[in-house]
């Protein structure tokens, strides 16, 4: 149970920060497209260079590590940017959705005090943006700017801040430091193929965790990210047949069986968030992809558990990821015999 059943603690690999996995594949494959919006395309090299000039903007405004930098941008190019550039600066985002409610946007902003505000100059005229001072991403003087040093983040700084939806009924920061979010995109490398993370679809708000997979995932091992308004929208997408990952919740998937939306390039499905049915499961597996259901909190960085699903019986979690270790445990925090009822616990990165 101790051993076996609660995963393998393997050897940690080296820490480093996500940007710093960026900087790397940027070494790599500079001019590979790393990302797809319906506005355009960036290779590894012009990412690279406009978040580089952003945080050089930042590290201007007093930001640093441990320094939250909240992030409200629709879903475009400036979106990846500007996540790129707060985590260079040394920074920490803070997700702010622009389709929130202003009275929940005004809860994160108040709750989190970012030292700046970043956002896209249609959006800056936002109510709940008084009072805190901003930065507009899309500004052209931004390109001028010449790059300048500052306070970096190490793996044991925070990287992201996002508001999960509280079991009080109030939004709840959940706080993930470099070296956990680095953790699980080295498990991925270990489990999806070159070919798999080439084409990976981001569809998620940067205000749910699933996203650190569908950018950075294939931001660190030369893939491109397609973006998405969400996952509904891929039928409709110009580069709906250069998607090789989807990775979404059941019911989202549910839908687009319905609409015969999965394109047929699709190779592998990554379903989490909610409970996977063996029908659903079933009805996938029919049409050739591979499936994989993870659970994970956010509080957990995005998946603590994985298994591929073969459409025998329901489907289970499985077992950890690589650098997490799972206990079932009764109310004395011992653990149970296997097929007893007990609570699941989670450690590791």
């Amino acid at each position: 149970l101790l051993g076996e059943w609660s995963g393998r603690a393997a050897p940690r690999p080296p820490e480093r920060c996500l940007h710093e996995l960026f900087a790397a594949q940027v070494e790599r494959t500079p001019d590979e497209v790393a990302v797809i919006s319906d506005q355009g395309r960036l290779t590894y090299r012009e990412l690279d260079e406009r978040s580089t000039r952003l945080a050089s903007h930042l590290i201007r405004q007093g930001v640093g590590a441990e320094k939250l930098v909240g992030l409200c941008v629709e879903r475009s190019l400036e979106m990846l940017v500007g996540a790129l550039g707060i985590l260079k600066a040394g920074g920490a985002y803070v997700p702010l959705d622009p389709e929130y409610p202003e009275a929940r946007l005004s809860y994160i902003l108040a709750d989190s005090a970012p030292q700046v505000v970043l956002t896209q100059r249609r959006l800056a005229g936002l109510g709940c943006f008084a009072g805190h001072p901003t930065v507009v991403l899309d500004d052209p003087d931004l390109a001028l700017l010449k790059p300048v040093s500052g306070e970096p983040a190490g793996p044991g700084n925070l990287a992201y801040l996002i508001y999960t939806s509280g079991s009080t009924g109030r939004p709840k920061a959940v706080g993930i430091e470099h070296r956990s979010a680095g953790a699980l995109v080295e498990w991925a490398a270990e489990v999806f193929s070159p070919r798999e993370l080439a084409g990976v679809l981001a569809s998620t708000s940067l205000s749910f965790d699933l996203s650190i997979f569908e950018l950075f995932v294939p931001l660190s091992r030369g893939g491109t990210v397609i973006l998405a308004a969400d996952a509904l929208e891929l039928p409709a997408l110009a580069a709906r047949e250069q998607v090789r990952l989807v990775n979404t919740v059941p019911s989202v998937m549910t839908e687009l069986l319905r609409l015969e939306g999965l394109p047929a390039g699709v190779e592998t499905v990554n379903l989490a968030g909610e409970a996977l049915s063996g029908a659903l499961a079933r009805d996938l597996l029919r049409s050739g992809v591979r499936l994989l259901n993870l659970y994970g909190p956010s509080e957990a960085t995005t998946y603590s558990t994985w298994a591929e699903v073969d459409g025998a019986g329901e489907p289970p979690i499985g077992r950890p990821v690589t650098g997490t270790r799972a206990y079932v445990l009764d109310r004395a925090l011992q653990p149970v015999p296997v097929g007893v009822v007990g609570e699941l616990y989670l450690g590791g990165a």
